[in-house]
């Protein structure tokens, strides 16, 4: 098996030169720091305006780019879609939901110069920000091939004047492009570091550390990132908390930083969420568990939420995928080949995870196909889902996917065969926007990747059949499940004929050549249905797949093994399936 060290390699952010802070050295680590306000202008109410600088404009890139950075921003992360969830633990082990920052307006700049750097703006932008309040933040978002004028080539932060008023407004400009014109979700970090110099400490006079060498730092330079001394792990700091002793961004003061174990305690970005759905036995109704992961894993009871309105009866595994904060999609074909879909939404009234869903009818296959076993979900984005089915038309198989976009749908389209036959079902997985990778296992028993992006889907082949310790064929069961941590990186998890669990994963789209074992539930279970994978930010995972004595087990992987727990009640013959918000 296969663990990334850290989720976080892609970018290195440098701390800005000014009077009150010097860049990186090497130095010792800091053991313990002293927070410090000079009287500088701070947000304590942050409200933000977005700044879109360049061509920014309808096409799906651009759209797609926007969805993602403003999820990010108002829910203080966003999601696992560019590596945080928008939820972490404190250092009292309490799970924390961030606070949503309204975004109040949306700007978009002509100016293709982008001359804004740690202190000016052009003058198209000064209009809005002498007219703008203490707690508004300015974010600017250069497009993709427009450079920035800051020390740091991804991007700064300023404090701009208002005689008008007067007083300091904080903006900041952040990179969300690579140089050969990339969307980056992944530099969500540099936002995120941006917007809280921008709020705490714009004029280099609000609220700083200064560690137990003397030296100054940024608050925002405390955990954001893998050059910090104090930097305990990946993924994204979300935020230090006032419960870390660092600062929050709804209004509260920040407080002495911890000096017993320096700051340690900074925020980890994860979530310890998690929801299971399956399909329960007398009567086949869908069942829902809410899942509890901190330093162990523990389950609530199964609720039943019906039969997503099936005709005949459920049939299969569901299909589980979240596309933002507290929305939920499960797809689940019935015994007439109709997939049926039941969400929750916060927003709606259906929000009750143990009761029953929103419905509605995503109708039959295309003519002449019919679909079989289950579906797979995975999301790239807000608003987002990509559904993918594996149908039969005499001897022939096909893939096919289908996808909703904030109300817009595709329908279902045929993406074919590796051109050999597929069985079984397939598993789906997206890092971020702009692409989708789906994982099939072939009639040759090896397991084929088809890659979406957007406009193309390509197959290879991810894995050629294998062989045990023994030199005999191992036979997959049925579907894998498939989660990806970064770009390119994933999980792909399947269960054999002798009931072994395996991840077959790999790295830079290729896989690792070999399946490394997951191990067996105590009291010789074995598996008998196919396994769900989900992912839960900062290097942890939960597994789960049905036992042979009818119940779903999971395992919570944080950085090593933990034990199998089992679900209690009963699963039909179908797999089980995880998400996580």
């Amino acid at each position: 098996m296969k663990i990334a060290q850290s989720l976080r390699n892609v970018i290195l952010l440098t701390v800005l030169a000014t009077a009150a802070l010097s860049t990186i050295g090497a130095r010792a680590a800091p053991t313990s720091g002293t927070l410090r306000y000079l009287n500088g202008p701070i947000a304590y109410q942050p409200k933000i305006v977005m700044v879109y600088v360049g061509n920014w404009d309808n096409s799906t890139k651009s759209l797609n780019a926007q969805a993602v950075i403003e999820r990010f921003f108002t829910s203080i992360g966003g999601t696992k879609y560019f590596g945080t969830l928008t939820g972490y633990r404190d250092k009292n082990g309490n799970y924390v939901k961030n606070l949503p920052i309204q975004i109040v307006n949306r700007l978009f700049d002509p100016d293709t110069t982008n001359p804004m750097n740690a202190s000016r703006i052009n003058n198209w932008l000064a209009n809005y920000v002498a007219n703008a309040d203490q707690n508004t933040v300015f974010i600017q978002i250069p497009y993709a091939g427009i450079a920035v004028n800051c020390p740091d080539a991804l991007g700064c932060r300023g404090n701009f004047w208002t005689p008008a008023r007067p007083f300091f407004v904080p903006t900041g400009i952040a990179t969300a492009f690579d140089s050969a014109g990339n969307f980056r979700p992944d530099f969500s970090s540099l936002w995120f570091h941006e917007l809280v110099e921008a709020m705490l400490d714009s004029d280099g006079n609000g609220y700083s550390v200064i560690d137990n060498l003397g030296k100054v730092w940024d608050i925002s330079d405390v955990c954001d990132y893998n050059a910090s001394p104090w930097y305990i792990g990946p993924p994204v700091r979300i935020r230090t908390t006032w419960q870390n002793d660092g600062f929050t961004m709804n209004g509260f003061a920040p407080a002495q930083l911890n000096t017993a174990n320096g700051m340690q305690h900074c925020s980890r970005a994860y979530s310890e969420r998690a929801e299971l759905f399956g399909v329960g036995t007398s009567p086949y109704h869908m069942y829902h568990q809410h899942l509890t992961a901190t330093a162990t894993l523990s389950g609530s009871a199964w609720s039943g939420i019906g039969t997503l309105n099936a005709a005949g009866f459920l049939s299969g595994g569901p299909g589980v995928a979240s596309w933002g904060p507290d929305r939920m999609d499960i797809f689940n074909f019935d015994s007439t080949s109709h997939l049926r879909h039941g969400y929750f939404d916060a927003t709606l009234f259906c929000s009750n995870l143990n009761a029953a869903p929103c419905l509605d009818d995503w109708g039959f296959p295309p003519a002449g196909w019919r679909f079989h076993a289950e579906p797979a979900v995975t999301s790239q984005g807000m608003g987002r889902l990509d559904l993918f089915a594996i149908g039969t038309q005499g001897s022939s198989t096909a893939l096919f996917q289908r996808t909703w976009d904030s109300g817009s749908d595709t329908g279902w389209v045929n993406r074919g065969n590796p051109g050999i036959g597929l069985n079984g079902s397939p598993a789906a997985a997206s890092f971020g926007p702009g692409r989708v990778d789906v994982f099939v296992i072939a009639a040759d028993n090896s397991i084929y990747n088809g890659a979406w992006n957007g406009s193309t889907f390509k197959w290879q082949k991810w894995l050629r059949a294998q062989v045990d310790s023994s030199g005999s064929p191992i036979v997959w069961q049925w579907k894998p499940a498939a989660e990806s941590w970064k770009p390119g990186s994933f999980h792909i998890m399947l269960v054999d004929t002798k009931g072994r669990l395996r991840d077959c994963g790999g790295d830079s789209y290729v896989g690792w050549g070999a399946c490394g074992g997951w191990g067996l539930p105590p009291g010789g279970i074995i598996f008998t249905g196919s396994p769900s994978i989900v992912n839960l930010g900062d290097e942890r995972l939960l597994i789960s797949a049905r036992g042979s004595d009818g119940q779903a087990w999971t395992l919570l992987w944080n950085k090593g093994f933990g034990p199998w727990v089992r679900s209690g009640g009963a699963l039909a013959g179908a797999s089980p399936a995880l998400g996580s918000f």
